[in-house]
């Protein structure tokens, strides 16, 4: 794969990038423009109950923070809107206190999500084929590691992963794929008994 391939990696620091990214149905319109393609306002409306104004609202202020894009083909009310293909990255160690709140802002909205995620999984699972329901993982658990070895693994994953977002990006995706969540957290925890 070459580098053109890649997504865009973008370090944010801004608190006015976070605070356009912290908001449910924004990230409701990424995932769906992600997932499916293309779509006008009025197309992205009819999916998540809001008016195309609205929508269309929101698509102009996540194409002023880079985040999505015209496709192109369309006038008006029916111009189709893209994701630019980028990957975030946030380190809250170089942040100042207005990024650090509104980076916290972008976590919660972002963990909301994933848990509705991971509730409408448990609740429909039992309706995928049987291969989807042994494809599906989630892994768990306790593992004692350095902060360069934690560093090496996040590496290791966003390698791994890189391909199959560049081919999805690219549109070349498999007819039979579909959207998947993927999720992963290394911190520390408290070894304190009781303490979160």
């Amino acid at each position: 794969m070459s580098s053109d391939d890649e997504p865009t990696r973008r370090e944010v620091t801004d608190p006015r990038v976070m605070r356009a990214m912290a908001h449910p149905l924004r990230i409701e319109i990424l995932e769906l423009l992600r997932s499916i393609g293309p779509m006008t306002a009025t197309q992205l409306s009819e999916r998540v109950g809001e008016s195309p104004a609205n929508c269309s609202f929101h698509l102009r202020t996540l194409a002023k923070y880079g985040f999505v894009e015209e496709a192109g083909g369309g006038t008006g009310r029916q111009r189709p809107w893209q994701v630019v293909p980028v990957a975030i990255r946030i380190q809250p160690h170089k942040l100042g206190p207005e990024a650090s709140m509104a980076m916290e802002s972008l976590d919660r909205v972002l963990r909301d999500r994933e848990s509705a995620h991971l509730e409408h999984w448990a609740a429909t699972r039992s309706s995928y084929p049987q291969e989807w329901l042994e494809a599906w993982f989630s892994r768990v658990g306790i593992t004692r590691l350095t902060p360069s070895e934690l560093t090496e693994i996040n590496d290791k994953i966003a390698d791994l992963l890189a391909p199959y977002e560049a081919r999805d990006e690219a549109g070349e995706a498999p007819a039979e794929a579909l959207p998947i969540w993927l999720s992963a957290y290394g911190f520390p925890i408290s070894q304190e008994r009781g303490r979160q």
